[in-house]
């Protein structure tokens, strides 16, 4: 009898001992598996601004930073980047989005205005870029042909014609841009960054109402500046006058994000702006 009772004690010792090697073993897994799990290094908002102030800072003297402008934004992590972005320059070829927004949003409610036809003017002559400048005077387009000339080849005719025929003066013309454009100096023809960046994020948030638009912004002819070192697709509008050189666009990585860049007298401003872009892209991106 004694000797079943301890035959029962053995193996009830060993039963506990066998449990107790089992937790301790798989503690100890867990322990080292805890240890060796490295979390992703995730960046603050101030590790990005402090990288752009960098940047901005080891590219331009002091005194050429007073004539750059930068402005980012990126949706997803809702984060803002803004250098003097309330100086104010001449809009140049940008404020054709804003135009583009405002016809295409009239089309909305009248479809037939993209077929309508303009008749091409004296008074709408611009030399610079675009075709239609070398027309014949009297030459008629369809809407929807003006629209694409100016956001494809940024045709400051066919600007002129479209502003000429839906805006019957500069207060007009302030007044229906402003809520895509916000508060400008439409007087003068001069806005800044942050008018940019309303005209973005308008965009971004209602790109599938723009689906023609956002075709011709991303495939333009001119990708000389913020698209020219990335390789992903980017939705962009330049403008020049004179030495102010400016781009702005949506820049569509898996985490996309809104760029726009001003430079008044920055030596050979496109390969200037498009390695900057470059370097903001890898900061960006990380």
């Amino acid at each position: 009898m004694k000797q079943k009772r301890r035959s029962v004690g053995f193996i009830i010792v060993v039963v506990i001992l066998v449990v107790l090697y089992s937790n301790i073993v798989s503690s100890l897994k867990n322990s080292n598996q805890e240890t060796v799990i490295i979390k992703p290094f995730k960046k603050t908002e101030a590790v990005y601004t402090a990288q752009l102030d960098k940047l901005l800072e080891d590219t331009f003297t002091s005194e050429q930073l007073k004539n750059v402008a930068v402005s980012l934004y990126s949706p997803s992590l809702n984060y803002s980047y803004d250098f003097n972005e309330k100086d104010n320059y001449l809009s140049a070829s940008t404020i054709k989005v804003p135009v583009a927004l405002y016809i295409y949003d009239l089309s909305k409610k009248d479809s037939a205005i993209l077929e309508q036809s303009i008749t091409y003017l004296a008074a709408d002559y611009e030399d610079g870029s675009g075709s239609i400048q070398f027309a014949s005077y009297g030459s008629s387009y369809q809407v929807k042909t003006l629209l694409e000339k100016m956001i494809m080849e940024s045709d400051n005719v066919a600007f002129n014609m479209l502003t000429r025929v839906y805006f019957e003066n500069q207060a007009n013309l302030e007044k229906e841009l402003k809520p895509y454009f916000g508060k400008a100096d439409y007087a003068h023809q001069k806005s800044n960054s942050q008018n940019k960046m309303k005209v973005l994020k308008y965009l971004y948030k209602n790109q599938t109402e723009y689906k023609t638009l956002m075709q011709d912004l991303k495939n333009n002819y001119s990708k000389e500046r913020i698209p020219k070192y990335l390789d992903v697709e980017v939705a962009n509008k330049v403008g020049t006058y004179e030495n102010v050189y400016i781009d702005y666009g949506i820049v569509y990585h898996t985490k996309p994000y809104l760029i726009s860049i001003t430079f008044n007298n920055i030596g050979y401003s496109d390969e200037i702006m498009a390695k900057l872009a470059q370097e903001i892209d890898k900061i960006m991106i990380i």
